[in-house]
């Protein structure tokens, strides 16, 4: 059995140096005087708004915070009676598993059956009882062991990390974002496979996650995070008596109607090289409307953003493109990744805004309307992932495209800041008539933003029509 103890835990990280010295010129305070105690068999779910210090809160824990981003650290970690400061990264993950929000960066092999291996060996567990657990976690996650890992979707990647980390069996789970871009039946598997951990196996399990309603029947505690220090501790009947409502807001984003058509599938094929993954698709897109599509990992959700923004071909059939798009398309057509940091290149957020080549009136409206104002001065790699991920829509919003496309843009968002974006892109198509196609398996996005929902099923669209269908989605085993 494993407790974990922490006492006056301060973090900051020297994210600004002087051009001269390369010295830090001011400090990040991320944490402030944080003091917990996990005990064996808790399933902790980590909240807060964003950029309230959750994600730092897990990287001190697993040592990552000291030993790769050179933060300062005050204060001790101890597991039971050994206070873990000092200790390599090495060292603590023979006790300690971590998923990281950046999923990519966790992935050293080509192929999903080596990336499960991996962390085992590292650990020197014996190959025939490595080759077991590769089969049973392949099995409970629905992954294909032979698998190219660079031809998978992101949720699918998200799996082998997974699986990768739960063949380890470590006493400590530290998982960011877990849920993020895993379909509902898998989150839903995880979340009682967790849970039966910690029960049954005493294993400690840290999760951060925004999205409390999923969670809520799994945690038996919930720490709420805010400025860097503990808001809240409550246990699950706090938790539920105080989140609940919240998480069943059902305020309404307004409609924009309905404009020319811009796009045209006809018997259309998508996919790449001799492999189709989305097969007759016929569907018409038309200006202003807001489209979220549905469906599991590896459905190719991301494939058809990439067809209809001109990233792939599309095999067979006809793709029919409003002429309007043809002119600098790039401009009428905005797409944002599932991972931010591809789209981040400049020294501080004002400098992102800047490269747009947009006026000044307009930088200040979005850095106002996404609630970046405080933050333009910073290096878009001191934020969290939350905040990045808001940075890169607020970029591609700014050029204010005739169609934004958006993959998975509700990742590392607390409720508060989810409701901001979707603000934000409401009125980007009510001034400018942009039609929004967003891809998600939040279902809090889909019922406040989706007005027509398109379900992608066993390689086909599945279902059109409205947002009946999210609930019929949702229950869906």
């Amino acid at each position: 059995m494993k407790n974990i103890y922490i006492k006056n835990l301060t973090v900051n990280y020297l994210s600004h140096f002087t051009e001269e010295s390369k010295q830090p010129k001011n400090h990040d305070f991320v944490l402030n005087n944080i003091n917990l105690k996990i005990s064996s068999g808790d399933f902790l779910i980590i909240s807060g708004f964003t950029g309230a210090g959750k994600s730092t809160l897990l990287s001190a824990i697993n040592g990552i915070a000291k030993h790769y981003y050179k933060a300062e650290i005050k204060g001790d970690i101890l597991i039971d009676e050994n206070i873990i400061n000092d200790w390599a990264i090495a060292d603590r993950s023979k006790v300690i598993g971590t998923l990281m929000q950046n999923i990519e960066a966790q992935i050293f092999n080509k192929y999903a059956e080596d990336e499960i291996a991996f962390g085992c060996e590292n650990l020197n567990i014996k190959a025939e009882t490595i080759h077991k657990r590769i089969s049973k976690y392949c099995e409970y996650l629905n992954i294909n062991p032979n698998a190219e890992i660079n031809k998978l979707s992101l949720g699918q990647k998200q799996k082998v990390i997974l699986a990768s980390i739960l063949a380890m069996k470590q006493d400590i789970l530290l998982l960011d974002e877990p849920l993020a871009n895993i379909d509902k039946n898998t989150a839903i598997f995880l979340l009682h496979y967790l849970k039966k951990l910690a029960l049954k196996q005493n294993k400690i399990i840290i999760m951060v996650e925004h999205r409390i309603d999923l969670t809520l029947p799994y945690l038996n505690r919930l720490i709420w995070l805010e400025n860097g220090s503990i808001a809240e501790d409550l246990n699950q009947q706090q938790a539920h008596k105080k989140y609940y409502d919240l998480y069943c807001d059902d305020r309404e984003i307004s409609s924009n109607g309905i404009g020319e058509k811009l796009f045209e599938l006809k018997n259309c094929y998508l996919g790449y090289k001799s492999k189709s993954i989305l097969e007759n698709l016929n569907l018409s897109i038309y200006q202003g409307e807001k489209l979220v599509l549905l469906g599991e990992n590896g459905t190719g959700k991301t494939t058809f953003l990439k067809a209809l923004i001109g990233l792939i071909k599309h095999k067979q059939g006809e793709v029919w493109r409003n002429p309007i798009l043809k002119k600098k398309p790039f401009r009428k057509m905005g797409l944002v990744y599932q991972n931010p940091n591809y789209q981040l290149f400049n020294d501080s957020v004002y400098n992102e805004f800047k490269s747009q080549k947009i006026d000044e009136p307009t930088i200040k409206t979005y850095l106002e309307l996404f609630g970046l104002s405080k933050l333009k001065e910073k290096h878009p790699f001191t934020l969290s992932e939350g905040q990045r991920r808001i940075l890169t829509i607020a970029l591609m919003a700014s050029t204010q495209p005739l169609v934004l496309f958006l993959d998975e843009p509700t990742v590392g968002q607390d409720y508060q800041s989810l409701f901001k974006i979707m603000q934000s892109l409401d009125y980007l198509n009510r001034e400018y008539k942009t039609t929004i196609i967003s891809v998600t398996h939040d279902i809090r996005y889909a019922k406040l933003f989706g007005e027509k929902i398109l379900w992608l099923k066993d390689g086909h669209l599945f279902k059109t029509g409205g947002r009946c269908l999210i609930d019929e989605y949702f229950k869906e085993k």
